[in-house]
């Protein structure tokens, strides 16, 4: 193989990788933040100051509003256009930045680990910390499920979306294992 091939093969490897750890950080996250809406719903936070009533809180107006808000100056107006413009380019900018960074971000967290277990890094490690902290969010979207079982399309979409992480990081090791040239540290 020529030098041009080992660059696209690996490229085409760390893609696989950053959807894989896209998937299963938002994954979690999703898990998380539904497993925390529901112990404060229930009161179990009231420990740390979450009230129910705090979360619960009425989706109408109880009483309609009394009168059309004056008109706005035209320069109010402008700078209204150009914030939203600024957010909009900011919000554009971060969607496409944020999977390459969350990627690498998680990659150099699972090398650090494995390396803090006095093992080396390798591609089949890499794979088992993978399925490891697929496991996690499984049990996460599991405790979901056991906690309120009217939640089981959260937990069903959840659970697609960690078994998709795990097949697109198989695609990744195989990717890697059947091109001789990539190596453990080329990978996410």
């Amino acid at each position: 193989m020529s030098m041009r091939t080992i660059l696209p093969i690996r490229r085409v490897a760390n893609i696989f990788g950053a959807i894989g750890y896209n998937l299963l950080v938002t994954a979690c996250a999703i898990a998380i933040g539904v497993g925390l809406l529901q112990l404060a719903w229930s009161g179990a936070l009231e420990i740390i100051g979450i009230r129910p009533e705090i979360i619960c809180v009425p989706i109408l107006p109880s009483s309609p509003p009394e009168s059309a808000p004056p008109s706005l100056p035209l320069a109010i107006k402008a700078l209204d256009v150009v914030l939203t413009l600024i957010v909009t380019i900011a919000v554009l900018c971060a969607v496409i930045v944020l999977p390459y960074w969350l990627g690498r971000f998680s990659s150099a967290v699972l090398r650090r680990v494995i390396k803090l277990c006095g093992k080396p890094v390798t591609l089949d490690l890499l794979l088992f910390g993978k399925v490891l902290v697929s496991l996690v969010g499984t049990a996460l979207a599991l405790a979901i499920s056991l906690y309120d079982p009217r939640q089981w399309l959260i937990t069903v979409v959840l659970l697609a979306a960690i078994i998709a992480a795990l097949v697109i990081f198989a695609v990744q090791h195989c990717l890697a294992k059947i091109s001789k040239t990539v190596k453990a540290a080329d990978v996410w």
